[in-house]
Parts: C-alpha cells; sequence; structure tokens
C-alpha cells in the first residue's frame, strides 16, 4: 500500500508524468495558454495553438469556473474551452 501511495505522489508533483497536464491551472484574463492537446483538428484547434483567455465563464450553482473563453492567435471566434479531466495510470 505504501508503494501505491508513493507512486500516487510522484505522479502528482510530476507533470511528465501526467503528460505534461497540472493538476489545477491558475488563470486570468490576458494571460496566455496553449492546448496540450487536439481538440478540433478541422477547426485548427490542435496541440500548440496558441491564444489568450479573454474570459472565465463561472457556474453559478457550483461557483467555479467552468470554461475558459480563448481568442486563438490564428481564429477570428472566441471558442470555450471547457472544464475536462483525464486519469492516469501509476
Amino acid at each position: 500500500m505504501k508503494k501505491v501511495q508513493q507512486a500516487y505522489q510522484k505522479s502528482d508533483d510530476d507533470v511528465t508524468r501526467t503528460a505534461g497536464l497540472e493538476k489545477h491551472l491558475q488563470l486570468c484574463i490576458g494571460c496566455k495558454v496553449m492546448l496540450k492537446r487536439n481538440m478540433n483538428v478541422d477547426a485548427g484547434l490542435v496541440n500548440g495553438s496558441v491564444g489568450t483567455v479573454v474570459a472565465l465563464n463561472m457556474s453559478t450553482q457550483h461557483n467555479r469556473v467552468n470554461s475558459v473563453a480563448v481568442k486563438f492567435d490564428k481564429m477570428n471566434t472566441v471558442v470555450n474551452i471547457e472544464r475536462e479531466s483525464a486519469s492516469f495510470d501509476v
């Protein structure tokens, strides 16, 4: 059991074990962001796409951010990026 807990602790502390994904993000309006995975290849929303946060869309029910509005550099429209989660084998 102790080995399993140590493995989980390592994955929490080392983003290379989670495909470069942070456990939590701290964002503000105006900060630069980059997609870490393909979202919609046909629309140009691919891994490495860079944009700027233009709004944080709050959920009134849960009092937390449920999506982030991003203006990507090579697109004319603002895209709402919704909260996602991922799991990784240890």
